[in-house]
């Protein structure tokens, strides 16, 4: 990965535009492959992502909900109804739009029975819902995600924060696996948004913990 950013940033450099002519790279890293960027050397990545202008997806806050709701011109776009979107979808993205996706064209009939279903969705490991989400999230195809999030769960109580080098250096014990390789999948966890950062510790998100926790003890 590292050779192909490297010469994809060589190419760009040596176009020769016209005044006015520009060119924009996209890469998409998938989330199994984000333990593969956050393994390269710290200084060439951040220079990368610097000079590439990296675009970061965070999860949805109150506030964007909230926008949400007001551009749709429902009724309960209100403060309490952003929150309770909020707590019931974690911020994630694919799951507000399949929360959205039903019943679009009266959407703010039954939305008080639209989470609740969603909620029923995400406590079945085998639902359609909870699938997807995990899906997204990299956990049916990067290998060591289920295992490393089995064991934060293990060591992570809930809303629990604790030091990110002690948390990689007990999961590295754990899953024998060497601490860097650990410390980039837990940068790849938290650039997912399953993982929260205070002040240099890490907790799980707790939307993610009560949908991926589950599925992974069954694995």
């Amino acid at each position: 990965m590292s050779d192909f950013a490297k010469d994809a940033f060589d190419t760009l450099g040596q176009l020769d535009l016209a005044p006015g002519q520009w060119v924009r790279l996209v890469v998409l890293v998938s989330a199994e492959k984000l333990p593969v960027w956050f393994g390269l050397p710290d200084g060439d990545r951040l220079q990368w992502e610097s000079q590439g202008g990296a675009a970061v997806l965070y999860r949805w806050s109150v506030d964007a909900l909230r926008r949400r709701l007001a551009e749709m011109d429902l009724p309960s776009a209100s403060e309490i109804a952003a929150e309770e979107i909020a707590k019931a979808t974690g911020g994630y993205s694919i799951l507000i739009e399949s929360l959205f996706s039903v019943g679009t064209a009266k959407p703010d009939i039954k939305l008080a029975a639209r989470l609740k279903t969603l909620a029923s969705h995400l406590a079945d490991p085998a639902s359609e819902t909870a699938t997807a989400f995990r899906s997204a999230l990299g956990m049916d195809t990067w290998e060591l995600a289920r295992p490393l999030y089995q064991t934060l769960a293990s060591l992570l109580g809930e809303d629990e924060y604790a030091d990110e080098d002690q948390l990689a250096a007990l999961a590295s014990e754990e899953l024998g696996r060497a601490a860097p390789e650990i410390r980039s999948a837990l940068l790849a966890l938290e650039r997912l948004g399953i993982l929260d950062r205070r002040a240099g510790q890490l907790a799980l998100e707790p939307l993610a913990r009560r949908v991926l926790a589950p599925a992974a003890d069954n694995q």
